[in-house]
Order: structure tokens, then sequence, then C-alpha cells
């Protein structure tokens, strides 16, 4: 390999590792930002529906408490990750910062809710679990209604 291609092979690796520095250090733009926002609603909505199913299909009968426990803590997990990749990207304008200050409060409520299930579900708490799941359809619908403005 001559000087010169290797020379130009140099050039690139460091030219393309300078744009990824770059790609993943700065700020995200609207798109970006309505994007991740979008699927955090997504997998909160997701996630309370699925449990809200999951957790009556066990009070009537038609589900078994280990399946119940995994699909609950799947749910919950995936709420926690979408609200926490949410959550790292910082609004850097106002039409951001609409959105932050819309969504974060309906992601904390999921969290909150979701949690209130599992711990219902973990201590095989009957009445506590009928009482847990029945918000979750109205989160789900307050988090819809989120998509269908951002979406």
């Amino acid at each position: 390999m001559s000087r010169w291609t290797l020379a130009l092979l140099l050039a690139i690796v460091v030219g393309i590792g300078g744009w990824l520095g770059y790609a993943s250090s700065r700020p995200p733009d609207f798109h970006e930002y309505r994007v991740t926002a979008v699927e955090a609603a997504q997998a909160a909505r997701d996630g309370l529906l699925i449990a809200g199913l999951t957790a009556d299909a066990l009070l009537g009968g038609r589900a078994m408490a280990p399946y119940v426990s995994t699909v609950l803590d799947d749910a919950g997990s995936s709420v926690a990750d979408a609200g926490g990749r949410f959550a790292a990207l910082a609004p850097t304008d106002q039409r951001m910062v609409a959105i932050r200050d819309e969504l974060t409060p309906l992601l904390t409520e999921a969290t909150t809710r979701l949690g209130d299930v599992l711990r219902a579900e973990a201590n095989d708490d009957v009445p506590a679990l009928r009482e847990s799941i029945r918000p979750l359809r109205p989160l789900a619908d307050r988090l819809a209604a989120f998509l269908d403005r951002h979406g």
C-alpha cells in the first residue's frame, strides 16, 4: 500500500470519527426530539394497555401468575427505558419545551401507575390490583391524544 493510499485511508477514518463525535454530542433538532417523545409516549401507552389487559386476565382466571409477572415486568421496563431516553434529551427551543412539559407528567404518572400494578400483583393483593388497573385506560387515552397531536 502506498503512502498516499495510507494517508487517504487515515484521513477518511479521522473524518468519519470526527463526524460521529459531532453527531453524538450535538443537541437534538426538533424532529429528533419529537420522534423520541412519540416513541416514549407509544411505549407508555402500550405498556399501560398491556398491563391492564394482563392483570385483568389474571383477575379473571385466564392467565397464570408467572406469565403475568413477566409481562408486567417487561411493560414496566419498556416504559422506564423509553422515559429515560426521552428525559436524556435536553430541549433547545420553545417547541421542545412545550412537548417536554406536556409529556413528562404523563410518563411520570404511567411509571407510577405501573409500579402500583406491579406492587399489587407481587403482593397477591387482589383488591389493590383491581383498583390499580382502573386508571390505566384513561391514562393510555391521554397518551393516545398526545400521539394524535404529535405523531
